[in-house]
C-alpha cells in the first residue's frame, strides 16, 4: 500500500502555503504568513498545496489518502480556524502600519450666492476653490507600537498553532470514522460467513436426522443457531451501514452514498517505528505539540499585554504638518492664499484617575492565569502521551495472541466437525465451536483496528502524526 507515502507528500508539499493568495497585502512590511506550515486544508476549492478539491464520485475503494483529503477539503472547522490565522496576520499589518505617517487631503469646491433686497436688485456670487493636505507620523512612543506589534505576532502564532491542532485532529477523526467503518464492514462480512456456516449446519443435521442417524434434538438446535446467526448479521448490517453514514458524511459525501473500502487486512500504516517510550524524548514532544505551542504563544501575548498599558501612560512624541490653498473670493475681507504649518506635539499623560494601575494588574493577573493553563496542558499532553503508549503495548500484544487463538479455534471447529459426522459427538459440541470461532473472528478484527487505532491516537497526543503514521 503507498497510503503513507502519498500523505507524507499531501502534507509536505505546504512549507509556504498561502504565500501567494494571503500574503500580498503585507508583503511591504516583510511579514510571513504561515497557515499551516505541516499540514493542508482547503481554500477557495484547493488544498494549501495546491491540490484541487475536487474529486469524483467513489467509485472504487477509498485510501487513506482520498479520505484525509476529502475531509479536509470538507471540514468547516478548518476552514474556520484558517480564517482566525488570517485574521490575526491582517492585525500584524495593521499594527505596523502605525509605523508609517498619516496622509489626509481635503478639496474644497463652495459657489456662494447674495441677494441684496434694495432698489438695484443687485444679485452677488462668488466661487471658491480651495484644498489642503496634512500629515501626522507619530516619532515616538516609549513601547506603546512594539508591546502591539509583539502581541499580534505572539497570537498569530497562536492562531496558527491552533490551527494545526485542528488540522491534526480532522485527520484524527477521519480516521477514526475510516477504521469504524473498516471494522464494520469486516464484522458484518464475518457474520455472513457465520450465518452461511449455520446454514449448511441445519442441511447436515436435517440429511443426519432424516437418514436416522441423529435425533430430531439435533435439527432443532441447527435451526435455531441459524436464527441466531440470521439475527446478529441484521444487527452487523444495521452497525455497518450507520458507521458508513458517518464516515460519508465526515467526507462531504451524503450518508446514503455507497462507499467501498479496503479489507481489513489491506491497511498498512506507514510510518517511522515507535520507539521506546524511555527513547521518545517526551519533553521534546510536549514543546513541539500544537496546543503547547498555542498555549506559549498566549503566555508571550499577555506579556505584551502588560507592557502595552504601561506603555498606554507615557508620552508620546508626534510631527505634524499642514498645507492649505485657499483663494480669496472677490471680498473686502482678504484671506491668505497659502498657509504651510509644521511643528511637533508632545502629549503627556498626567492623571487619568486609576485605570493605569488597574489594568495592569488585569493584565497580570491574566498572564498568570495563561501561564498556568499551560502547565496543566503540559501534564495533560505528557499523561495522554503514557497513556496512549500503553494502550498502543497492550493492543500489538493482544493482536498477536488472538491471531495465535484463531488458529487453534479453526483446528477444533475442523476436528469437532469430523467428531460429528462420525458420531462421536451430539450437534451441541459443533455448534458451540462455531460460535466461539464466530466470536474469536470479531476479536481478530477489533484487535486489528484497536492496533491501527492505538498507534494513531499516540501519534496524534504526541503531536506527531506525520512521522509515526504516515512518512
Amino acid at each position: 500500500m503507498k497510503h503513507g507515502v502519498l500523505l507524507y507528500s499531501l502534507w509536505m508539499g505546504t512549507a509556504a502555503p498561502l504565500s501567494a493568495a494571503a500574503s500580498e497585502l503585507y508583503e511591504l512590511f516583510g511579514t510571513s504568513i504561515r497557515v499551516g506550515a505541516h499540514y493542508p486544508a482547503s481554500r477557495e476549492g484547493y488544498l494549501d498545496n495546491g491540490v484541487a478539491c475536487r474529486f469524483d464520485a467513489p467509485h472504487h475503494p477509498i485510501g487513506i489518502t482520498e479520505a484525509v483529503t476529502r475531509a479536509l477539503c470538507h471540514s468547516p472547522k478548518v476552514r474556520a480556524a484558517r480564517a482566525r490565522v488570517l485574521l490575526r496576520a491582517a492585525e500584524i499589518g495593521q499594527t505596523l502600519s502605525a509605523y508609517l505617517p498619516r496622509v489626509t487631503a481635503t478639496v474644497d469646491n463652495r459657489r456662494t450666492e447674495q441677494d441684496f433686497q434694495h432698489s438695484l436688485g443687485t444679485k452677488f456670487s462668488t466661487t471658491t476653490h480651495g484644498y489642503s493636505l496634512r500629515f501626522d507620523w507619530l516619532l515616538l512612543d516609549l513601547g506603546h507600537r512594539s508591546a502591539k506589534l509583539n502581541q499580534a505576532r505572539a497570537l498569530h502564532e497562536a492562531a496558527n498553532a491552533d490551527y494545526n491542532n485542528v488540522l491534526q485532529q480532522t485527520i484524527l477523526d477521519v480516521l477514526k470514522f475510516y477504521f469504524d467503518s473498516i471494522r464494520a464492514y469486516a464484522s458484518w462480512n464475518a457474520s455472513r460467513k457465520s450465518e452461511e456456516l449455520a446454514k449448511l449446519t441445519l442441511e447436515t443435521a436435517t440429511a443426519r436426522h432424516q437418514a436416522g442417524n441423529v435425533s430430531l434434538t439435533d435439527k432443532l438446535k441447527a435451526m435455531n443457531a441459524l436464527s441466531h446467526a440470521n439475527a446478529e448479521r441484521i444487527e452487523a448490517e444495521r452497525e455497518w451501514r450507520k458507521s458508513q453514514g458517518a464516515l460519508a458524511t465526515e467526507l462531504g459525501l451524503p450518508p446514503s452514498t455507497d462507499l467501498k473500502l479496503p479489507d481489513i487486512d489491506e491497511i498498512s500504516l506507514r510510518g517511522n517505528p515507535i520507539p521506546k517510550y524511555e527513547d521518545l524524548s517526551v519533553d521534546d514532544l510536549v514543546d513541539q505539540h500544537p496546543v503547547v505551542i498555542a498555549a506559549a504563544a498566549e503566555v508571550a501575548a499577555a506579556k505584551q499585554r502588560i507592557r502595552l498599558v504601561r506603555a498606554e501612560g507615557m508620552p508620546a512624541l508626534t510631527l505634524s504638518g499642514q498645507y492649505i490653498r485657499s483663494p480669496a473670493p472677490d471680498s473686502i475681507v482678504i484671506s491668505p492664499d497659502n498657509i504651510v504649518s509644521i511643528g511637533i506635539q508632545l502629549n503627556i499623560p498626567l492623571f487619568h484617575g486609576f485605570e493605569p494601575h488597574y489594568k495592569t494588574r488585569g493584565a497580570e493577573a491574566e498572564l498568570e492565569a495563561r501561564r498556568a493553563l499551560l502547565e496543566e496542558i503540559r501534564y495533560k499532553i505528557r499523561l495522554d502521551i503514557w497513556r496512549a503508549y500503553q494502550d498502543w503495548l497492550a493492543a500489538e500484544e493482544n493482536k498477536t495472541k488472538i491471531e495465535a487463538l484463531l488458529d487453534n479455534v479453526n483446528q477444533t471447529l475442523h476436528i469437532t466437525k469430523g467428531r460429528y459426522l462420525a458420531g462421536i459427538v451430539d450437534i451441541s459440541e459443533w455448534l458451540d465451536a462455531q460460535k466461539v470461532k464466530t466470536e474469536t473472528e470479531r476479536a481478530r478484527i477489533n484487535a486489528e483496528v484497536h492496533r491501527h487505532m492505538t498507534r494513531i491516537t499516540l501519534s496524534a497526543s504526541a503531536g506527531n502524526l506525520k512521522n509515526w503514521i504516515l512518512q
